[in-house]
């Protein structure tokens, strides 16, 4: 008998004759105090009559009693026990008293009670979790349960998928997946958040997140599976980069320099207009793809975006050709926060502004000249007239040089205010169909003459062009204030060229010289009446030349550098008249 077992004697009245050491240090009563105790009053009150009654039963057998009860210390504490009650018979069977012993337990009861308490707590988390979960042994693969979650995604009942095993239940989509899990946990590993596709008992293919571990179960190794069903997440990301390919697919076709910037200015996307105007630039950062640059724009508002997540509006230069920029915060799909950068080329628009501030001080200067011109005209020819008649007088004879010199200053007062008459915004044109080549043709000899009388030379470069609705006057004096302009920007020995030419829907007059070319700051003020850098120029040449063109619908754009100058005209051909449907 171990000597960690109480051990006492029992009169068959059921009092204690004897207890050992054990025993006293069991129930907390002494030696003494247990002789003559009854041992049913130490019994638990919830548990006595369970044992009396067993008792009785194995008494009446003459059987020993064994089970398991609560007792109640002397100081109140409760313990557990193992009791067994065997009877001492005499040769007639008569009960002589009764032999007892006890064992403590109670520290295996808490144990049992607390894994009791584990598997309770752990079926109820198996059960409500919203995860999946399945457990199968590993001996055979079978399932040896499955929590409401799996069972409802999957489509099964209880019945229908425990006791099955991996094998026979078509549940992995790919036999890899449970060949992965396999390997993985043969290892000694677990497993984490593998994707896998798993079917519903419908034939849904749905897309999981799987985790798994080997446990014990009842003594046996089992794998715990759980799995988080990511179907609709799969689908809303595909949905969403479906969405992205398709805000991609129009960012990459809109006419505009467009690209996404990451906070370290990194670009992330560049649209096909980006890459053809500056290169292919994912990967790089923006200041370097644009302007080959180390570090960032000082003008750049990228940090503003970031920092106050709000749209920005600048402007920067890039190959001498001024942008408009816009900046958006965005976040991508990812969450990532994003600028989105959109450039525009605005010269032509700076241009064009440039051009109406121009053609609004034409107007304006047209319309003075035109209220004014004949005003002024009026009494010059008067003067004019009184001057010849007092020249022809042979009693002024003597001042006739001097009457001579004022006629001539008059007459090139006259051709000033033509000039300026010609600014006149509502002048009446007299538009005829003819050919820009005949016109070129016809000022040939005087363009000649005058460069012939300076060393200088004129070539013609004249295309098939067709017939454009001109007024051959002032298309005369167009070409003639060009031309004459070109020859005086020359020195000796220089070449003018006159060209025509197709040029898509338009037809271009060309007068190129081989001038020193033309300063910035005199490029921005050419047609600006009244302005010049001759020393006898009146500064009307070219403005009557922009007037000119205006009237006729056509624009002029400039190309200047050391070498030179060309002036370009170009005039809108006639649209084709559209055939007729019978």
């Amino acid at each position: 008998m171990s000597i960690m077992s109480g051990f006492c004697q029992i009169s068959p009245a059921g009092l204690c004759v004897y207890s050992n050491e054990q025993t006293s240090s069991i129930t907390g009563y002494s030696s003494e105090e247990m002789l003559g105790m009854g041992w049913v009053k130490a019994i638990h009150p919830e548990d006595r009559h369970r044992v009396v009654a067993k008792w009785k039963k194995c008494n009446a057998n003459r059987d020993t009693l064994g089970t398991s009860f609560r007792l109640l210390r002397k100081d109140g504490e409760v313990v557990w026990v193992i009791g067994q009650i065997a009877p001492f018979l005499a040769e007639d069977h008569r009960v002589l008293g009764y032999i007892a012993t006890l064992s403590d337990v109670t520290g295996r009861k808490k144990a049992e009670k607390a894994l009791q308490l584990s598997a309770e707590r752990f079926s109820k988390a198996f059960n409500a979790s919203p995860s999946m979960m399945a457990i199968y042994r590993l001996a055979d693969d079978r399932f040896v349960d499955a929590n409401n979650s799996l069972l409802e995604a999957a489509g099964y009942s209880r019945a229908e998928f425990v006791g099955r095993t991996v094998t026979d239940l078509p549940f992995w989509v790919e036999e890899k997946t449970r060949n992965s899990i396999t390997g993985l946990l043969q290892g000694k590993e677990a497993v984490h958040n593998l994707e896998g596709r798993f079917l519903t008992k419908t034939g849904e293919v749905r897309i999981g997140l799987v985790s798994a571990e080997v446990i014990e179960l009842n003594s046996e190794p089992c794998m715990f599976v759980a799995i988080n069903d990511i179907t609709e997440q799969k689908r809303a990301e595909a949905a969403i980069e479906v969405e992205r390919r398709r805000l991609f697919t129009v960012l990459h076709n809109l006419p505009a320099n467009i690209a996404l910037v990451e906070q370290d200015y990194s670009v992330r996307f560049a649209n096909n207009y980006f890459c053809e105007s500056f290169g292919e630039s994912s990967g790089k950062y923006c200041y370097e793809a644009l302007y080959g640059r180390k570090t960032p724009c000082e003008a750049c508002r990228i940090d503003k975006i970031f920092q106050e997540r709000v749209s920005c509006k600048w402007e920067q230069v890039h190959n001498g050709r001024p942008y408009q920029l816009y900046g958006y915060p965005i976040h991508d799909i990812d969450g990532t926060p994003l600028a989105l950068t959109m450039s525009i080329d605005i010269s032509e628009l700076k241009q064009l502004k440039e051009e109406m501030l121009r053609l609004d001080r034409l107007n304006l200067i047209g319309e003075m000249a035109a209220g004014i011109g004949h005003e002024i005209r009026n009494p010059m020819t008067t003067v004019r007239g009184f001057l010849q008649f007092l020249g022809a007088k042979k009693a002024c004879a003597g001042y006739k040089d001097f009457f001579d010199l004022m006629i001539e200053e008059l007459d090139r007062a006259n051709a000033i205010i033509t000039e300026y008459l010609s600014l006149a915004k509502n002048k009446n044109i007299e538009l005829k169909e003819q050919n820009l080549n005949f016109i070129v043709k016809s000022l040939f000899p005087i363009i000649q003459a005058d460069a012939m009388l300076a060393d200088k030379y004129v070539a013609l470069v004249l295309g098939d062009i067709p017939a454009l609705p001109l007024d051959e006057k002032e298309i005369r004096q167009l070409i003639l204030n060009l031309a004459r302009n070109g020859l005086e920007a020359m020195v000796p020995g220089g070449t003018l060229t006159i060209r025509t030419y197709n040029d898509a829907d338009k037809v271009v007059l060309e007068v190129q010289d081989k001038g020193q070319g033309i300063a910035p700051d005199a490029l921005k003020k050419l047609g600006t009446p009244f302005f010049t850098t001759k020393d006898k120029g009146t500064g009307l040449g070219l403005a009557v030349c922009y007037s000119i063109a205006t009237r006729h619908k056509a624009k002029i754009e400039v190309k200047t550098d050391s070498g030179g100058s060309i002036f370009v005209v170009q005039f809108q051909r006639k649209s084709p008249v559209a055939p007729q449907m019978n």
